[in-house]
């Protein structure tokens, strides 16, 4: 087997500080994923060991997100494909802010109005639900 700077913990630890720095850190994680992805499928963490499972099991992620990021580091213009990854998310966030939106649609106009408000004027209104709410 082939001798490499990190184990796979090591490997697997970088992942999670790369993946929780932020965007500017994504191409450098899914660099990453696709090392253990290939050192995973070459037999490191043992005979017949799905790569998606062991990085499901490791990192408390689901497995799309190890596939979205190997997508990233295997694409041939892996700038776009970051770009495509931010646009799908953003889109799906939309959705499920329009679906909530819809099923709560007096708390989402209070969400706008606070938005547009003096921030003095949030905390006042922060206090009174605070208040009502005994938290």
């Amino acid at each position: 087997m082939e001798k490499y700077k990190m184990t796979l913990d090591e490997l697997a630890s970088k992942i999670e500080l790369e993946a929780n720095s932020g965007d500017t850190r994504l191409l450098a994680t899914a660099k990453l994923v696709r090392e253990l992805k290939r050192r995973i499928e070459a037999g490191e963490a043992g005979e017949g060991v799905k790569w998606t499972v062991w990085g499901e099991q490791r990192f408390g992620r689901k497995k799309t997100w190890l596939h979205n990021l190997n997508a990233i580091a295997s694409a041939k213009d892996p700038r776009a494909a970051i770009r495509a990854y931010h646009r799908k998310n953003a889109e799906k966030q939309k959705r499920h802010n329009d679906q909530l939106i819809e099923r709560n649609p007096e708390r989402a106009a209070v969400v706008k109005l606070v938005r547009k408000i003096d921030i003095e004027h949030v905390r006042k209104v922060r206090k009174y639900i605070c208040d009502l709410t005994g938290e």
